[in-house]
């Protein structure tokens, strides 16, 4: 079965089960270029409708781990636990006083997203850009929406790309605070670049990211966590991008080899273990304390 015969075939089924909801098939193009298929699922009564990505749960059909009535079944939970429950109110999002404690930012890697970057205001950052979104709360839970900023929210707004940088960094110190968690605490959780290559036993290591741990990469650009590790370390360090959600901080000596060794083990880690979508780069940076500055170390 095709994929388009799979996603025409779990859309009708899901539309069966629940009825009344409105099922619109979504193909979306993500970070680095990657093109999603999905299902917008609209409630009666719902102005918002997040979309569920198929192609995981297409594989799992491919795969003959899953047939197609369990598949519709896990749709449907998932659209259960996460739908809206409230209509959202467009006119916050038109007006930027109420929208600008919401700015938040994302790292993407530039080369990789050059089409992408033509429509959205963007500040360019060594082989990155720092893209804007808004984030939008779900009452009454921990998830978040998203809307990407666009050139036409700025105009509708009537700022400037500085006025969201300024607001964005203004946020990091507030309400998109940075997380810089021990990696000795939390090892046995994160993916295989974590547990294999990285240097050796007595080394800390942190990884830093934001509060939800989601496109937290960006937190890279705070100056004051970028600081407090300067202080926690006593001296220079490679920050190593394991994600768009979140870098890794290891602090410049002998026992964590040089910048290009380190940017073998992240090249590597990018082609084995880090989602096409979630890659950011494959250059190692470093963070000088003496100058407060971040540069390309490899």
């Amino acid at each position: 079965m095709s994929n388009e015969e799979f996603t025409e075939k779990i859309a009708g089924m899901v539309k069966s089960r629940l009825g009344s909801a409105e099922i619109h098939v979504r193909n979306a193009t993500k970070n680095n270029g990657v093109h999603l298929t999905g299902l917008a699922i609209q409630e009666e009564g719902c102005n918002i409708s997040p979309c569920i990505y198929l192609e995981s749960f297409y594989s799992e059909y491919e795969n003959g781990d899953k047939d197609l009535e369990t598949i519709a079944g896990e749709i449907i939970s998932i659209h259960c636990r996460n739908r809206a429950i409230h209509n959202f109110d467009v006119s916050m999002f038109t007006d930027y006083r109420r929208t600008c404690p919401m700015l938040r930012g994302r790292l993407i890697n530039t080369e990789r997203n050059a089409e992408f970057l033509k429509d959205v205001p963007h500040r360019e950052v060594f082989d990155l850009s720092l893209v804007y979104y808004v984030e939008i709360p779900h009452p009454g839970r921990q998830e978040a929406g998203s809307i990407l900023v666009q050139d036409g929210h700025m105009q509708l707004w009537e700022v400037t790309e500085q006025e969201l940088y300024n607001q964005t960094m203004k946020n990091m110190e507030g309400t998109d605070r940075a997380s810089i968690l021990n990696m000795a605490d939390i090892l046995a959780d994160m993916p295989g670049f974590l547990s294999g290559n990285l240097p050796g036993v007595g080394v800390p290591m942190y990884i830093l990211t934001n509060q939800r741990r989601w496109n937290g990469a960006v937190q890279m650009l705070n100056r004051k966590a970028l600081e407090d590790m300067a202080v926690l370390f006593g001296a220079d360090y490679y920050i190593l991008p394991s994600s768009i959600h979140e870098t890794i901080l290891v602090p410049v000596g002998e026992q964590t080899g040089t910048a290009w060794d380190l940017a073998q083990i992240v090249q590597e880690v990018n082609h084995t273990e880090v989602l096409p979508e979630e890659f950011l780069s494959s250059h190692v940076y470093q963070y000088c304390a003496g100058r407060g500055q971040v540069y390309i170390a490899a």
